[in-house]
């Protein structure tokens, strides 16, 4: 670090030579004006002058210090400006530092408000859900899961969410107490529920009627079940116009006799292939 010059004035005054950041920051508080006179750079040549002059024991600190032109610097030389311009110019700098310390503390304020406001959809939602599992309450494990959905997920995602994985997956047993591990499901299927509503409305069918169908069928091959839909749905872009004629012929296809009157997953799997094959032969009548 360059330590600053010491300059002898002509009583033999030791002046300390300015560094740039402190004429810097005279400068930009003085909005760039000399002080005295009201021009302004780059019209004029600014410098730094002191309030009470160094010959007469004046030192660099910033109450001391003002902006002045080069004219009016010269000029003024060693002679102290009046008492009453020496307050003036003390109190507005002592304005201008209250209202800036101000300013930061608000700032201050404004950053520590917004670091609590990332923490409140988070607070909002566990106290959302507990009253939903009451007399239970969120584990550690639970209030971190729901921490990282806030951080993926609009409120509105997860409160929709919330609303159909309870109507999905809490349990109450004879004496309606509600059981643990559907509560745990509850909160493990939120961020699935989320992302199957991002996706478009055929790929959400999907899901739902392997959803139903494990339900229904004490045995059910959702793996294979999967494939099958995505082929059929496949095979149904190659002849539909548009991605709703798709969605609407697919719903249709689930009504098929074969495939909605199954009373078993080899049933259902047989009804399913069935309609796919008619879609292949039309498909091939088409392109013919």
């Amino acid at each position: 670090m360059k330590k600053n010059k010491k300059i002898k004035t002509k009583n033999n005054f030791k002046r300390e030579g300015l560094s740039k950041k402190l004429r810097f920051e005279i400068f930009k508080r003085d909005k760039f004006t000399c002080q005295y006179c009201g021009s302004k750079a780059p019209d004029v040549i600014l410098e730094i002058d002191h309030i009470n002059p160094v010959a007469l024991g004046g030192k660099n600190e910033i109450l001391n210090l003002i902006t002045s032109c080069k004219d009016c610097n010269s000029g003024k030389k060693a002679i102290p400006l009046n008492d009453n311009i020496v307050l003036e110019k003390q109190r507005k700098q002592l304005e201008e530092l209250a209202e800036r310390r101000e300013q930061i503390d608000m700032m201050f304020e404004w950053k520590k408000s917004l670091e609590d406001l990332k923490e409140y959809p988070s607070e909002l939602l566990i106290k959302h859900i507990d009253e939903i599992i009451f007399p239970h309450t969120l584990n550690n494990n639970g209030k971190q899961k729901i921490n990282n959905l806030t951080k993926k997920f609009s409120l509105e995602e997860i409160f929709n969410a919330i609303d159909k994985s309870k109507s999905v997956y809490l349990r109450y047993n004879d004496m309606g107490i509600l059981e643990q591990t559907s509560i745990n499901n509850f909160i493990n299927k939120l961020g699935g529920i989320i992302h199957n509503t991002k996706l478009p409305p055929v790929e959400q069918k999907i899901r739902h009627i392997i959803y139903i169908n494990k339900k229904k069928f004490y045995y059910f091959n959702d793996k294979q079940a999967f494939i099958l839909l995505r082929k059929l749905v496949n095979e149904l872009k190659e002849i539909c116009e548009s991605d709703e004629e798709v969605f609407e012929t697919f719903c249709t296809t689930m009504n098929f006799k074969e495939i909605a009157m199954a009373k078993n997953w080899t049933e259902w799997q047989k009804g399913l292939i069935e309609y796919i094959n008619i879609m292949m032969e039309r498909m091939e009548e088409y392109q013919d």
